[in-house]
């Protein structure tokens, strides 16, 4: 077991600074955001310097904006899917045929189901080193 005195001075493996960055992102979601009382916290707990502490308060907060952007744009796309599938039922219902078309179609778009575009390729045409190969004959 490392004590304290033994730990400052020397460089943290990565695991140490992930367990520390998880353990102040846990600190933080749990209430403690003044950034005085999480300096004083975590170098009393893992016996780091005050600029790596704010070093590491700097990548927790980073790294739950990363998480709040990715939850919260998730339930954006929930949220617009409950829309969308509202009103199919209710073109649906209607007999709104068409209109039900464009929403299923909106639904895909959103979901990531669209159907495929067709390219079409002239070989002769489209591509240059074709053209170049029969200016040479």
């Amino acid at each position: 077991m490392i004590k304290k005195n033994e730990m400052a001075g020397r460089k943290s493996s990565d695991l140490e600074y992930e367990k520390r960055i998880n353990d102040v992102m846990d600190q933080m979601v749990n209430g403690l955001i003044s950034t005085r009382a999480l300096l004083r916290y975590i170098t009393g707990t893992y016996d780091v310097k005050e600029a790596q502490a704010a070093k590491d308060i700097r990548s927790a907060k980073d790294k739950l904006k990363g998480l709040y952007t990715d939850w919260e744009r998730e339930q954006q796309k929930n949220l617009a899917l409950e829309r969308y599938s509202m009103l199919f039922k209710r073109n649906l219902k209607e007999s709104d045929l068409k209109e039900a078309r464009n929403v299923q179609q909106a639904i895909d778009k959103i979901v990531g189901n669209e159907a495929p575009v067709k390219t079409e390729t002239n070989l002769k045409t489209d591509i240059p080193a074709f053209k170049w190969a029969e200016d040479g004959d």
